[in-house]
């Protein structure tokens, strides 16, 4: 897991530079896709339980890859905050 973990902050730093954007849509469809991609496309199914944990392993990977895009993108913006000073 620790592994996964590294290679997904690797992956979103490198998405990050080259501009690419995450979104909630893309945090929710993208994982699923790889699953689906890995598990029947891949023919992962094949492989019993064993292609059934890599592929659920991948969709984890890819839902951390963007997450972890989403957060940096979140600590490039920069905040705007109303002046919250009353004048008389």
């Amino acid at each position: 897991m620790d592994t996964i973990e590294r290679y997904a902050t690797l992956a979103a730093q490198q998405m990050h530079e080259d501009g690419h954007r995450s979104t909630a849509a893309r945090i929710a469809i993208h994982p699923p896709l790889a699953f689906f991609r890995n598990y029947v496309l891949k023919g992962g199914f094949l492989d019993g339980a064993p292609g059934l944990i890599v592929s659920r392993m991948n969709a984890y990977y890819v839902f951390l890859k963007f997450a972890k895009l989403w957060e940096l993108e979140s600590f490039a913006r920069p905040v705007h905050h109303e002046d919250t000073k009353r004048t008389k």
